[in-house]
């Protein structure tokens, strides 16, 4: 047995007035050693619950959300499974995910995370989904119920600098046409400051194929209406792409497209492509 000495060089074991254990160790050297004891753990816990919290804290999750709350003062939810490469190469600093306002399902965009830098297309998307919602009535009342739409939209700068979050298209389109009122379409389409376009897809899910003149007039006939719903851009700008169901057995769809200025004739409706089937939009890519 190990016996302490205090400082006289007398042992303290067994030593009268001297609180000892069973084993004949003192309770006091006991009490010291669980104090150090319970110290260590305490710190090894705190320090693990550091780390947790650091981890948890700078997780690519976490970055988006809080980057999103700040920047545009709501919350928002990550939907999807988070996507890690950027092109055909997968990168360990690139995080990409689907998001959408926690009060708006509907409205989902991409947040990214690549190399520390954010960036996200929620104002971008929701303008989309904001001219998608407004022609959506028109479309459905003229083409029928069972129409899907898409819109897509490029502005000129000035045009986009007069946009104000989801509203203002209508007018930005008119500042594009108005700046480019000189200019021929090719043109604009080489200027990087006044390029500006307009694309409106309309999927048919059960529409007939286009076959005859006759069927080719109808369809004109129908874009011609929804024009007085579009905005007010360049008609060379303003292009339309109609979508159905074609005839060949392996599926897929007919793409038929032309531009406002083009509906005066059936000649500029041109058959563009057969489109691979996806399911997407009920069997439409």
């Amino acid at each position: 047995m190990n016996k302490e000495k205090d400082s006289a060089g007398v042992s303290q074991a067994n030593v009268p007035g001297v609180p000892q254990n069973t084993s004949g160790v003192p309770v006091k050297r006991l009490r010291s050693s669980r104090r150090w004891i319970v110290i260590i753990c305490i710190i090894v816990v705190v320090a693990v619950a550091a780390g947790v919290v650091v981890v948890t804290v700078t997780s690519p999750e976490n970055i988006m959300r809080s980057y999103l709350r700040s920047k545009y003062g709501k919350d928002f939810v990550l939907a999807g499974e988070m996507m890690r490469d950027h092109g055909p190469v997968q990168r360990g600093d690139y995080y990409e995910s689907e998001a959408h306002p926690v009060d708006n399902y509907g409205l989902r965009f991409s947040v990214v995370l690549d190399n520390g830098k954010m960036s996200d297309t929620y104002i971008e998307d929701g303008r989309i989904m904001t001219e998608e919602d407004r022609l959506r009535p028109h479309i459905e009342r003229i083409f029928g119920k069972n129409t899907d739409i898409k819109v897509e939209f490029q502005l000129c700068e000035q045009g986009e600098a007069s946009m104000k979050g989801f509203s203002g298209l209508l007018r930005a389109m008119k500042i594009c046409k108005k700046a480019t009122e000189d200019m021929t379409l090719g043109q604009v389409i080489d200027s990087n400051e006044l390029r500006h376009e307009y694309n409106l897809y309309i999927y048919a899910l059960d529409g007939q194929p286009i076959e005859t003149d006759d069927d080719k007039l109808r369809l004109i006939e129908k874009l011609r209406r929804i024009t007085k719903y579009l905005p007010e851009g360049r008609s060379d700008c303003v292009q339309f792409a109609y979508y159905t169901r074609a005839k060949e057995p392996s599926g897929g769809s007919e793409l038929w497209g032309i531009s406002v200025s083009g509906l005066s004739s059936t000649e500029k409706l041109t058959r563009r492509k057969i489109v691979t089937y996806e399911n997407e939009r009920e069997g439409y890519h």
